[in-house]
């Protein structure tokens, strides 16, 4: 049988781990195979790209996109979602060509900031059709800003589309998008910090030929905020039990209410209210043939005329109160 050890002996004992006069085995470290790293930053992606009901927004914003630029460019214009993904904002800011439209936005309610981009190749593409003139081969994009006109241009563009892009999201909650201006330089279009996650969605746009892309970029700050809308969107209806239903209006029909007929109303001073007595009479304003007003559990619902029936003072119904 093992010994027991007496309390002292455990006070003991403990004392002398604690001085380092008794010696104990260590726990064995872990070896490199058996640790596994956790990113949490990863975590945050996995959420961005299960929201499944951004779908039905991006959806409407293609649709918006693709009335509103026919209509600017007075030809038809197709724009088709071609893609989303999560990834960190420095991922996404080094992949981007110079020049490039970036159009900084402020996003509100969420007190966020977000980024549009559109592809050189779509605002030359713009520049041709909304001034008239021949589609040029062979632009030289690279290495080159923008001419003053075609910052005009991506600003006049940008704000269509924020427009289209509050329509497709007011269904679901009502961020509003505001341009504060553009940029040409990635370096230059730092809304959140390097290691964020971020949303990043693709539009194609094409005329007759594919032109270029439409890319928004939304921040985990600014959706965070509208995942609880989101996952209301997506809960299923429960299904509606017609029996029940039906016993539910049942048993309303059985509730008994207060039904009485204001004869009239008149205003006295508390003197005279005081001074009333048995035998008193109060002349009301309304006439004989005046209709009375019929409240039901104190709320005014019909007008009625007074009458009898069978010996029984009575009010025939004339009309239902709007």
């Amino acid at each position: 049988m093992a010994e027991i050890l007496s309390q002292e002996e455990v006070d003991a004992l403990l004392q002398g781990i604690i001085e380092g006069e008794v010696e104990t085995e260590g726990a064995p470290a872990p070896s490199e195979e058996e640790v596994t790293r956790f990113d949490f930053r990863q975590q945050e992606r996995l959420l961005l790209e299960r929201m499944e009901n951004l779908g039905i927004v991006l959806d409407r914003f293609s649709k918006n996109v693709r009335s509103s630029l026919s209509d600017l460019l007075h030809k038809a214009v197709e724009v088709d979602l071609s893609g989303r993904k999560a990834l960190l904002f420095s991922d996404f800011i080094k992949g981007i060509p110079v020049p490039t439209g970036l159009a900084i936005l402020k996003v509100e309610p969420v007190k966020g900031a977000g980024l549009m981009v559109l592809e050189a190749r779509l605002v030359f593409s713009f520049v041709e059709l909304l001034f008239g003139g021949p589609k040029v081969e062979g632009t030289k994009v690279e290495g080159r800003d923008f001419t003053p006109i075609e910052m005009r241009v991506i600003k006049r563009v940008v704000g269509i589309l924020l427009e289209d892009l509050r329509k497709a999201w007011e269904a679901l909650y009502p961020l509003r998008f505001e341009l504060e201006k553009v940029e040409l330089s990635p370096q230059l279009a730092t809304v959140v910090p390097q290691d964020e996650a971020v949303l990043t969605v693709g539009f194609t746009v094409e005329l007759e030929d594919p032109v270029g892309a439409i890319t928004l970029c939304l921040p985990s700050s600014v959706l965070k905020p509208v995942r609880e809308a989101l996952g209301r969107g997506e809960r299923e209806k429960p299904a509606e039990d017609p029996r029940w239903r039906r016993a539910l209006q049942e048993a309303l029909m059985r509730v008994p209410v207060t039904v009485g007929v204001e004869l009239g109303r008149i205003e006295m001073p508390p003197r005279k209210l005081i001074e009333m007595k048995e035998g008193d009479l109060l002349r009301l304003p309304t006439g004989v043939e005046d209709e009375l007003v019929v409240k039901v559990q104190d709320l005014p619902l019909f007008k009625g005329t007074p009458g009898l029936s069978r010996g029984q003072r009575a009010v025939k119904i004339t009309s239902a109160l709007g």
